[in-house]
């Protein structure tokens, strides 16, 4: 029985397009674990930024993240923009407010 040339190609080309879906989902799962990982070690130096004015009325609010050994602070200018205070609430529920902004850049 002689076989059909378009049906091995077809044959062929399922093969390759399961192949590379397979890679594909392999390495979007290892893409998760990664990412989960990277949130665990990262949560709690990330912070939630409101910006209030004189009046205390909110103007905005954002993320932050600490650097330099906890003490500091970076975040979007779009976050502080305007603002007169700023109250922070870190990952486990603690609210603390921000001293001084050291430096911003429009």
């Amino acid at each position: 029985m002689a076989s059909n040339p378009l049906k091995v190609a077809e044959l062929r080309y399922l093969a390759v397009l399961l192949f590379v879906i397979f890679g594909f989902l392999l390495h979007m799962e290892s893409f998760a674990l990664e990412t989960k990982k990277l949130f665990k070690a990262s949560k709690n130096s990330v912070v939630l930024i409101v910006s209030v004015d004189k009046n205390f009325k909110p103007l905005g609010y954002g993320s932050g993240f600490f650097v330099a050994e906890g003490n500091k602070i970076i975040t979007n200018y779009h976050v502080i923009k305007d603002g007169v205070y700023f109250w922070i609430k870190l990952n486990g529920g603690k609210v603390g407010t921000i001293e001084s902004i050291i430096h911003y850049d429009k």
